[in-house]
């Protein structure tokens, strides 16, 4: 009966493509030979898959989702396109929602709470509210019925994962792979007690830092479908032309931003993985405020130590110590030449750093050197790859803010604090970088 049903639904998915003009755009981009043809090509189908994919339901809203942090898998380009499924999503009557409020919590301890939605994504939607103690709040509240439609959803996308593995023969892709993270990560985002512990433990990491907020929790009224936390008021951190005209230093705030990444990420292990428009604020006392915290980052120690060798390694040109040190971490497998990987490692780390010093960037360090590493048949974690992309998206935001400012410049100081710490004797190195 299953099949049966997918096979439907596998009809209406194929008629949304055709009727789109996917198949006829994925044709055309077999036959184009030039990259910036392909490019321009590929720009335009992922665009027109953001525009299709909400039809076809929450789990192939997910997939992109996911994907957009994946540049590894899909590319640049349409990973960029993919990130914009995470704005302006439909909303629910508000009378299906106040239904699921008036169910779960005391709604009589609300004086007032907002009809109209102020943000929504792919599970659950955000209202404005203020309960009888005069506390603004947040409410997100996981849309009706979602899990049953994701659910029911996935088994359609593992249906069409498994037919275009057999039809295309795309093993690199890992499609059940990549279908079983997106179900794991997605329902545990369907409970929001788990994002509720991941903004309570990044305020608990951040709470004694200067220039930075997290928004509090209210436990109280938070249940496994609702979450309550403190309404905070700002100007999007990518509203540039805003932050100018309330007068707000701009290379102060991407310092500031560039920091707590740095602080999140290296000395916590922990970080905000999410930062599209929406989920990063600037308050009037110019503090960098997070916001949504479904999609978090996790670095164990090991992998900061890894990460903080390599970036150290490269700085001082020592390409056979960074291949030496992807052989101790296990990734490099024993069939390939340890010697024409340093080699790559040079030619990656002459590239980058011969730029002048504004123009260097990390995280295009680190792409170029997990995909050679993919060319060396080696398999780079997810957490380190979803580093990456999110050191990708903080550089951008620095350089649309100020793009005279290079946020690596910039945190020079703490970079060489922080290894001092944390990587002991061989830390003092960077001292003269």
């Amino acid at each position: 009966m299953q099949v049966l049903l997918n096979t439907f639904r596998l009809y209406s998915l194929i008629f949304t493509i055709v009727t789109e003009g996917l198949l006829i755009d994925f044709i055309r981009l077999k036959r184009i030979k030039t990259p910036e043809g392909k490019k321009i090509l590929l720009d335009k189908i992922s665009k027109k898959i953001v525009s299709i994919l909400p039809k076809f339901g929450p789990a192939f809203i997910k997939t992109g989702q996911f994907l957009a942090t994946r540049p590894d898998i899909v590319g640049d380009i349409v990973s960029r396109n993919l990130e914009k499924l995470q704005d302006s999503l439909p909303t629910c009557d508000f009378s299906q929602i106040n239904a699921i409020l008036s169910k779960s919590i005391a709604i009589n301890e609300f004086k007032y709470i907002d009809h109209v939605a102020v943000a929504a994504a792919s599970i659950a939607q955000v209202h404005k509210a203020e309960t009888i103690n005069n506390e603004v709040v947040a409410i997100k509240v996981l849309k009706p019925g979602i899990e049953a439609k994701f659910k029911s959803n996935l088994s359609l996308l593992r249906f069409v994962g498994r037919l275009t593995q057999k039809i295309f023969n795309v093993k690199r892709l890992k499609i059940e792979e990549v279908i079983s993270r997106i179900e794991k990560t997605s329902l545990l985002e369907m409970d929001l007690r788990i994002e509720a512990a991941s903004a309570d433990k990044l305020r608990e990491n951040l709470i004694h830092d200067e220039n930075v907020y997290v928004p509090k929790i209210f436990w109280k009224y938070t249940t496994n479908n609702i979450l309550v936390l403190e309404w905070i008021d700002g100007i999007p951190l990518y509203d540039r032309e805003r932050l100018l005209s309330a007068g707000f230093n701009i290379e102060s705030i991407v310092k500031k931003f560039a920091v707590t990444f740095f602080n999140q990420a290296y000395r916590d292990g922990f970080f905000h993985a999410d930062l599209h428009p929406g989920n990063v604020l600037v308050n009037a006392n110019e503090d960098i405020i997070f916001l949504d915290f479904g999609i978090m980052g996790h670095l164990d120690h090991m992998n900061k130590l890894f990460i903080a060798e390599i970036l150290k390694s490269f700085l001082e040109r020592n390409y056979d110590l960074v291949a030496k040190l992807h052989l101790e971490a296990g990734y490099f497998p024993k069939s390939e030449s340890i010697n024409v990987f340093a080699l790559s490692c040079r030619s990656i780390g002459e590239t980058v750093l011969n730029k002048p010093p504004n123009q260097v960037s990390i995280s295009a360090l680190l792409k170029q050197l997990f995909e050679t590493a993919k060319n060396f048949n080696m398999e780079i974690q997810a957490p380190l790859l979803l580093l990456q992309k999110t050191m990708m998206t903080v550089e951008g935001i620095s350089i649309y803010l100020d793009d005279q400012t290079n946020i690596w410049l910039l945190i020079k100081p703490w970079i060489k604090k922080w290894a001092k710490s944390n990587l002991g004797i061989r830390g003092r190195l960077l001292q003269k970088y």
